[in-house]
């Protein structure tokens, strides 16, 4: 055990390893953040086979989704005489919360 390790507690110890990594992790970052000329083609690529060709697959999950939805809260918003807001609420609930959580899990399962 040298001087220095001697001289920290445990905690200090754990504190510097765990800065020490995290200012590798960002010398990683920084150095890897451009990418060469030949990857840009590749990237590209990536994002229309991730993006375009999922947009079938997330649509049909949002469409399906939303009728669901829309049927299960029809039948509460009519106790309430509350039927023209069914269209709305589906509406901006699928487009504001479940589109992106759906999209982003059917996305990520494609990846995996």
């Amino acid at each position: 055990m040298n001087a220095t390790a001697g001289f920290l507690g445990p905690r200090a110890r754990h504190v510097a390893a765990y800065w020490g990594g995290l200012g590798l992790l960002t010398w990683e970052v920084a150095r890897n953040a451009w990418l060469p000329r030949r990857y840009v083609r590749l990237v590209i690529a990536e994002f229309d086979g991730m993006g375009v060709y999922s947009l079938v697959v997330a649509g049909t999950a949002a469409l399906f989704t939303g009728m669901v939805f829309a049927l299960q809260s029809a039948v509460y918003l009519s106790r309430f005489g509350a039927d023209l807001y069914v269209g709305p609420l589906v509406g901006l609930s699928v487009l504001r919360e479940l589109g992106p959580v759906l999209t982003a899990i059917l996305v990520g399962g494609k990846v995996a």
